[in-house]
């Protein structure tokens, strides 16, 4: 996998981390969608993830190291993914949310 191709997975994945936490069920209908348009009210939402399968709340800052096959020349690749979660929730979409911040590292560098 090519390193912008890598660093737009990490970042739809983090973005999708935060939808699936702040939103649960409910799908965006477009991309241009706001929470109040998918009929959820921001004010009952609450940036305390409660989520067993991403525990955010209890874990402030997570540390993933291995390696991957790149696609393109087959060599393999040192990667370490830092994930922090930020000390105070923010406004996202009009809804106040957890954010978790991915950092990814290949063979040392930042991607």
């Amino acid at each position: 996998m090519s390193r912008s191709m890598r660093r737009v997975a990490v970042t739809l994945c983090a973005g999708i981390a935060v939808l699936a936490t702040c939103l649960g069920a409910s799908r965006p209908k477009s991309a241009g969608s706001s929470i109040a348009s998918l009929g959820v009210d921001p004010a009952a939402l609450s940036p305390v993830v409660d989520n067993p399968y991403a525990p955010w709340s209890l874990i402030k800052r997570a540390v993933y190291a291995g390696f991957e096959l790149d696609d393109e020349t087959k060599d393999t690749l040192e990667v370490r993914v830092v994930a922090t979660v930020r000390d105070h929730p923010e406004p996202i979409a009009g809804a106040m949310a957890t954010v978790v911040e991915f950092v990814v590292h290949e063979q040392g560098a930042l991607v």
